[in-house]
């Protein structure tokens, strides 16, 4: 059985974003499409990525709030300002077409039908509260879906569209950024514990990269 590599890099605040960018460059050079999310840890990451190493790939926005895309919440938008500098690409992004004139079932149907069935290489956070996208492992009712993609009514605030467990499982490899030392602290209980994100994913099964923002 082939070794599976799991590395994780302590980084100083300054040397935590020229890592994780170096990782993400070798990481998906050779993968079709990458898994991202939103949220404030990756701005920085994306605003510095250079788009032309990965504008052939599909992307796939593995979660949204339920709000407007113009909105300064959604993370489409976002992710449209930091990483595409306002141009984007609709045939190469994947993403929740949140419109008011159209259903929940309907926007989830679209985005599930355009996710590869493998994906290549996928960037997350992992939260303090150990969520990843919007998979809140913790709660007492977590529970796996057999779709590719779902809908959350009020989770921290928003009704959420996100990927499910089964999407997660399909992705080949991680880049997982912790902002703090805490998330990672609470990352590695889980991983002794098999709580969380190894109790509810195949993570464990996964090669998978850890960047831990240690402010010095």
């Amino acid at each position: 059985m082939q070794n599976i590599i799991q590395k994780t890099y302590l980084l100083s605040s300054k040397e935590w974003q020229k890592k994780t960018l170096g990782i993400i460059n070798k990481t998906t050079q050779n993968k079709n499409n990458l898994l991202i999310c939103g949220g404030e840890t990756v701005k920085p990451i994306y605003r510095n990525i250079d788009i032309k190493k990965i504008k052939k790939k599909k992307i796939i926005l593995g979660d949204e709030r339920d709000v407007s895309l113009h909105s300064k919440n959604s993370n489409f938008n976002s992710i449209k300002n930091n990483l595409f500098k306002n141009k984007i690409d609709k045939k190469k992004f994947i993403f929740f077409d949140i419109k008011k004139n159209k259903s929940k079932k309907k926007i989830l149907d679209e985005y599930i039908n355009q996710i590869p069935k493998k994906i290549g290489a996928s960037i997350f956070s992992f939260a303090e509260d150990g969520h990843v996208f919007s998979l809140f492992f913790n709660e007492k009712n977590f529970k796996k879906s057999n779709k590719r993609a779902f809908y959350t009514i009020k989770k921290k605030n928003f009704s959420r569209f996100s990927i499910s467990t089964k999407t997660f499982n399909s992705v080949k490899s991680h880049i997982i950024l912790c902002k703090s030392f805490k998330c990672y602290k609470l990352f590695e209980q889980q991983k002794k514990t098999k709580e969380g994100i190894f109790k509810h994913t195949e993570i464990s099964n996964k090669p998978y990269i850890v960047c831990v923002k240690k402010v010095i």
